[in-house]
C-alpha cells in the first residue's frame, strides 16, 4: 500500500506518468491503462472524472462517461478491468491531458496530507461492490445532457476514488455526501421540468 502522507501526490504522479508513456501527440485510453501497475482501478476512476471537474480538452468530456460507467459497473459485480477496443483505443491529445493533470495537482497536494486509512467497512469488498453500483448510476448522470451538471457527480466519482486508494473510510463518505447533493440536483432539474411541462399542458384540457 502507499504511504498515506504521499498517497494523492503519487496517485496524480503515476497518472501523469502513464500519460507520459509512449510517443505521438496522441495516447490512448488503452495505453494508459496498459501503463498502470498499481491502483489501477482507482486512477483510472479519476482519470475520467477530472474532465469533467476542470475542463481543459474540449471534447473530452463527452467520452468519459462510457469508460466510467463501464468501469464502475465491473467493479460492483467483482470483475477486473476491461475495456471493449472501440473505447480503449479512444484517443486524446496528450499534451491537453497532461496540462489537465498539472491543475489538478494543486488540489491533490492539498488533501495528501489528510489521508490515511480509517473506517475499514466503508472499503471492504461488499463496499466496494455498492460504491460500484452507486458510481455506475452517477456515471450514468455525467453522460445526462444537462450543461454543467457532470461536474458534482464526477466530483463525488473522484473523491470516492481517492478513499478507495488508500481505504480511507472519511473521504469515502465524503464522496457519498457529495454523491447525495448530485442526485438530489438531478432530481430537482427534472422535478422542475416536468412542473413546467404540466403547467404548458394543462391549459388545453
Amino acid at each position: 500500500m502507499i504511504p498515506a502522507h504521499q498517497t494523492a501526490k503519487s496517485l496524480s504522479q503515476m497518472l501523469a506518468q502513464a500519460v507520459q508513456q509512449g510517443t505521438g501527440d496522441y495516447v490512448s485510453i488503452g495505453e494508459v491503462i496498459a501503463a498502470i501497475k498499481t491502483q489501477a482501478l482507482a486512477l483510472m476512476l479519476i482519470l475520467f472524472a477530472l474532465p469533467n471537474i476542470l475542463p481543459s480538452i474540449p471534447g473530452t468530456s463527452a467520452i468519459t462517461g462510457m469508460p466510467l460507467l463501464l468501469l464502475t459497473l465491473q467493479m460492483a459485480i467483482g470483475q477486473g478491468i476491461w475495456l471493449p477496443k472501440i473505447i480503449a483505443n479512444r484517443a486524446v491529445p496528450r499534451s491537453g491531458m497532461l496540462a489537465l493533470l498539472a491543475r489538478a495537482r494543486p488540489y491533490f497536494d492539498r488533501v495528501e496530507h489528510m489521508l490515511r486509512p480509517r473506517l475499514a467497512w466503508a472499503s471492504s469488498a461488499v463496499a466496494h461492490r455498492l460504491l460500484g453500483a452507486l458510481m455506475g448510476v452517477l456515471s450514468l448522470v455525467i453522460m445526462l445532457p444537462i450543461p454543467l451538471a457532470n461536474a458534482l457527480p464526477a466530483l463525488a466519482i473522484l473523491i470516492i476514488a481517492v478513499g478507495l486508494a488508500e481505504r480511507d473510510g472519511f473521504f469515502i463518505l465524503g464522496g457519498l455526501v457529495v454523491a447525495a447533493s448530485a442526485l438530489a440536483v438531478l432530481v430537482t432539474f427534472y422535478n422542475t421540468l416536468i412542473t413546467m411541462a404540466l403547467a404548458q399542458i394543462m391549459p388545453w384540457f
